[in-house]
């Protein structure tokens, strides 16, 4: 399987081509990210995002990997 890893100062991203016909993504925080609160917000909106961009039609699966601090970053 092929996969592409980007990194930036508030999460990793994974895409690996998925055997199925549809996409999906995961979304992992850590307690170090920030309250839980802020974690589901966080997790709401990456998913929010995955959705409007229409990702859910392609062939890949998203893995998302937040960082410490992530609840500054702006969705804007």
């Amino acid at each position: 399987k092929s996969k592409r890893i980007y990194h930036t100062d508030s999460m990793d991203i994974r895409i690996v081509v998925s055997e199925q016909a549809y996409s999906r993504v995961l979304v992992v925080t850590s307690r170090k990210s920030g309250n839980a609160v802020k974690r589901n917000l966080f997790r709401r909106r990456v998913k929010a995002l995955f959705f409007e961009h229409n990702l859910e039609k392609g062939k890949n699966n998203w893995i998302i990997f937040a960082k410490p601090g992530i609840a500054q970053e702006s969705f804007a």
